[in-house]
């Protein structure tokens, strides 16, 4: 029986070839790490349809698992749309994301989230501060979070509503 096996594997390295160093893969996660930072102002209108619209500008930063590094100029837009009651100003708020893994160009950020559903309020105020994260996600399984950092919001207003993260690429 000895015999048999050495035989069948004298064979076998005789007649398949070998695997090289270039056969072989190595998994070195994400090729960009990408984060999203900016600034939005806006306004939230609800004369019982509540419609929310906040834009501004910032940038898409990646880098490389090589060092390699760009800052891509982004306008951005958070809509939102539903039911509530009154008005607000909102300026001042600052957004900025964790890293997010992108296999193969940090284009494949650009474009149009669902947020979901949020519910919101604002009572006659100046220079409140507010902090919260949204989970932002769309078709194809992309999904991360952002954090928003109010400094500023005036109003009188109670609302539920949907709503809708844009990025695109900034154009001068």
């Amino acid at each position: 029986m000895f015999k048999l096996i050495t035989a069948i594997s004298l064979v076998m390295a005789t007649y398949l070839p070998a695997a090289s160093a270039s056969d072989q893969t190595t998994t070195v996660g994400p090729l960009w790490a990408c984060s999203i930072t900016g600034n939005l102002s806006g306004y939230s209108f609800s004369p019982v349809i509540s419609i929310q619209y906040l834009s501004g500008t910032g940038y898409l930063s990646c880098s490389t698992v090589n060092n390699e590094r760009i800052d891509v100029p982004i306008s951005m837009k958070l809509r939102g749309l539903g039911l509530g009651l009154g008005f607000s100003k909102i300026r001042n708020v600052v957004i900025s994301t964790a890293s997010i893994g992108v296999a193969n160009s940090p284009d494949a950020l650009i474009g149009s989230y669902s947020v979901g559903a949020s519910a919101g309020g604002t009572l006659f105020a100046a220079g409140v501060s507010f902090d919260t994260a949204l989970n932002v996600k769309r078709d194809g399984g992309l999904s991360f979070d952002i954090g928003l950092t109010g400094l500023d919001a005036k109003g009188l207003e109670l609302k539920l509503q949907g709503m809708v993260f844009e990025v695109a690429k900034y154009v001068y």
